[in-house]
């Protein structure tokens, strides 16, 4: 059922940036943040749900340049942890974090 709900909805294009402020990964740590407690589970868990979400998306995913896709793999636990914690993490990694919240957003919208 659930396969057939998103088999329906229309396939947009994600939007990632190059730079992202501080504001912006605020923002994005906030959310990231609020998604592991509402699902209750660890980081390593938490990596593997961005890792399939984003890898099945990942050719609907556009950087400024119009090149399209981004490898969820270069994305580790230790990226992850650090970004939780507040440290700045690089910006092809922080483009894979704002592209799965935007999958989660489309998902969630009627």
């Amino acid at each position: 059922m659930l396969h057939t709900s998103l088999a329906n909805t229309e396939k947009q294009i994600i939007e990632v940036k190059y730079i992202y402020s501080p504001s912006e990964r605020d923002a994005l740590r906030q959310a990231l943040t609020e998604r592991k407690l509402e699902l209750d589970v660890g980081v390593p868990t938490l990596l593997a749900e961005i890792h399939d979400l984003v890898s099945a998306h990942r050719k609907r995913v556009c950087k400024p340049s119009g090149e399209l896709g981004v490898y969820a793999e270069q994305l580790q636990p230790k990226n992850i942890y650090g970004f939780l914690s507040g440290r700045r993490m690089e910006d092809p990694r922080v483009q894979i974090i704002d592209a799965y919240l935007q999958i989660l957003d489309e998902r969630k919208k009627p």
